[in-house]
């Protein structure tokens, strides 16, 4: 499915490496993992190990692959495991910023719109810290004028 804002001729690619055309990423990870306990009662969902490897760690490698340089990760249920985990990002190349909603998570849009300051005027992506997948960016091109590509794992 694709949103569309106006008419559109040029393209921008998604996850670029050039300096210039660098997307941010927000990883939406503030939530408790319900459907994952008791697994989620001590460690976050996006913290969970599939095949000896976080499923964060996961995305952030792909991320660090794929030219990404900026990523936001929301904080909520035991965020500071998490931070322990990620840090600064510099151990995945990456610069990693935070969006504190450890006080009241603030589901998916709430999340989004609070990590807005952090994310830019650009187009970024966001990715749900809670799923396993092996795609690599960039898996799209989003076309001048184009509010944004959704894909659904």
């Amino acid at each position: 499915m694709v949103c569309t804002h106006a008419p559109a001729k040029a393209e921008q690619t998604l996850g670029s490496n050039a300096e210039d055309e660098q997307m941010n990423v927000m990883i939406l990870a503030a939530g408790r993992g319900e459907r994952l306990r008791p697994i989620t009662n001590e460690i976050p969902k996006c913290l969970v190990e599939i095949r000896g490897r976080s499923l964060l760690e996961r995305h952030l490698r792909m991320l660090s692959r794929s030219g990404v340089r900026r990523v936001v990760i929301n904080l909520g249920w035991l965020g500071e495991k998490i931070v322990e985990v990620a840090g600064n990002g510099e151990k995945y190349n990456l610069e990693i910023v935070y969006s504190d909603e450890s006080d009241k998570i603030l589901e998916t849009g709430g999340g989004i719109t609070k990590a807005l300051p952090l994310l830019g005027d650009e187009p970024f992506w966001v990715i749900n810290g809670d799923i396993f997948t092996d795609f690599e960016l960039p898996i799209n091109k989003l076309r001048a004028g184009m509010l944004g590509h959704l894909m659904l794992v």
